[in-house]
């Protein structure tokens, strides 16, 4: 089973600080503040051309959303890290078997909570 790093996200109280931080490593706006309305938070991808990863930001606009909580004591943390994989199904069921069950949380696209495998 093939995992290639696809972004690490960082959950931030300010993306324009956020981007100033990360401009050593990762001089690109490839995306900046695009609102993700189902979450109410901005999405930024910043790039680096030595990188094939990407960093995302996330930072909160409105209520609710998924980083108020965790925001509440620091100004930016680590909030999640996405894999590329060729077979999604193939790639939970590794994970599951490896890591164990209850530590596979799989999220909707629109925030709707877990999913269940594709099993089509």
């Amino acid at each position: 089973m093939q995992f290639r790093l696809d972004h690490i996200a960082y959950a931030v109280k300010s993306s324009d600080d956020a981007i100033k931080g990360f401009e050593p490593l990762y001089p690109n706006v490839e995306v900046y503040k695009c609102l993700e309305i189902n979450h109410n938070v901005y999405i930024s991808y910043l790039t680096s051309e030595n990188l094939e990863h990407k960093i995302e930001l996330v930072e909160p606009h409105g209520e609710p959303n998924p980083v108020k909580n965790i925001l509440k004591s620091q100004d930016s943390v680590l909030y999640h890290i996405c894999y590329r994989v060729d077979n999604f199904n193939e790639a939970i069921d590794y994970l599951e078997k490896n890591l164990g069950k209850e530590n596979v949380i799989l999220m909707g696209s629109k925030g709707s909570g877990p999913l269940p495998k594709n099993d089509s």
